[in-house]
């Protein structure tokens, strides 16, 4: 389990945890949280009140906000000792070759770029 604290209009970045489904509940606020699953997969997001649940399945890329103007204490429990978890943007712009990050954005990769 791990307790967390978002500030106003904070966000927990898009990330997803490789080794575990996660149940997020809301101690005293309330936040937007959405995921989805696979490529093509229907994007599911709903907003978890104070004492209410939501449920992140096992490497699903997810996010949670805190959409009021208080801090927002939650808690987030996992089915593994040690679910991992990759932030979504660092990873992709922090770690790929930027020819691919560009082409995945939309841009064109050609042979004389390699």
């Amino acid at each position: 389990m791990a307790f967390g604290f978002l500030g106003p209009c904070g966000l927990n970045l898009p990330h997803t945890h490789p080794r575990a489904t996660e149940i997020n509940f809301s101690i005293d606020g309330t936040l937007r949280a959405g995921y989805f699953q696979e490529n093509g997969a229907k994007f599911v997001m709903t907003e978890v009140r104070p004492n209410q649940a939501t449920v992140f399945p096992i490497g699903s890329i997810h996010f949670q906000q805190n959409i009021g103007c208080k801090p927002v204490k939650f808690v987030a429990a996992f089915n593994h000792e040690d679910p991992g978890v990759l932030t979504i943007a660092n990873s992709f712009f922090g770690q790929f070759p930027d020819d691919i990050v560009q082409a995945s954005l939309g841009g064109e990769l050609s042979a004389e770029e390699f």
